[in-house]
């Protein structure tokens, strides 16, 4: 979920065998009742396997709004990268192709982006149960060729992060699930 001064942007794009072919993402007018405006629906320009299986590039969580633009994390099961991809926060039809991967090392599950401090967060995890927060600072759509990516390990293995909100540029609220065995958490973080 993320939103701009006109908009909500629930993104159903979660697709953890690699088979979903109704990707999409729904744009909501909260100053109106939280009326339903549009959708954007996308592919992915190089999926053509649409098998069931585990380990695939074709998963995402992650989306922030930047400008006029919408930008979702992929949650790479091949290759623990997170690819970036630009989409107008117009309705309509799209094919996507990654404009950028970052070596995240785990599963990039939750972002968001603070325009003020032109910072991105994203949290993931990884197969061991590992936690971790990243920060991207300086983040430009014109220099998207040299974003760095910062990475911390967070104490809080065994859980499964989920979102992240920016507070300013060292503090965070993270959110991890149930996952079945324990309680959904909110957590505060400061690096």
């Amino acid at each position: 979920i993320t939103m701009d001064d006109n908009f909500l942007y629930i993104s159903d794009s979660g697709n953890n065998d690699g088979n979903r072919k109704d990707l999409n993402i729904i744009i909501i007018n909260h100053k109106k009742n939280f009326e339903k405006v549009g959708s954007i629906n996308f592919k992915y320009s190089d999926q053509s396997n649409f098998k069931k299986r585990k380990k695939h590039p074709y998963d995402a969580e992650a989306l922030i709004s930047v400008n006029d633009k919408l930008i979702l994390f992929s949650k790479n099961r091949l290759t623990k990268k997170t690819e970036l991809y630009l989409i107008p926060k117009i309705p309509g039809d799209y094919e996507l192709s990654h404009i950028k991967s970052l070596n995240s090392e785990a599963l990039i599950t939750g972002g968001d982006y603070n325009d003020s401090l032109k910072m991105v967060a994203l949290v993931g995890y990884n197969k061991k149960g590992n936690q971790f927060i990243y920060k991207i600072n300086q983040f430009e759509l014109e220099s998207i060729d040299q974003l760095e990516l910062i990475r911390l390990k967070l104490p809080l293995d065994g859980k499964q992060i989920e979102a992240v909100k920016i507070v300013n540029e060292n503090t965070f609220f993270i959110t991890s699930e149930d996952e079945g065995g324990g309680h959904a958490m909110l957590y505060k973080i400061k690096i």
